[in-house]
């Protein structure tokens, strides 16, 4: 979480709330249903809890491919 403008940006980790930590277990890409047939099912087990900094209130986040490579989703 970065708040605040350029170099002097307060930056914080959000952490996952299940493990602690800052590293998100993200899934393989989706390569197609042969490999996995449930795409879908398999990348919810993948929508991690997060603690944000500054916030009372609890997160979600998944680490992972999506139609957009470029989008960022939080719940």
């Amino acid at each position: 979480m970065v708040r605040g403008p350029g170099n002097g940006a307060n930056r914080q980790p959000v952490v996952n709330a299940a493990t602690g930590g800052t590293p998100f277990d993200n899934p393989v890409d989706y390569i197609g249903t042969k490999t996995i047939s449930n795409y879908v099912a398999y990348a919810d087990q993948h929508i991690a809890t997060i603690r944000i900094p500054g916030c009372d209130a609890s997160g979600r986040v998944f680490v992972g491919q999506l139609e957009d490579p470029f989008a960022v989703w939080m719940t």
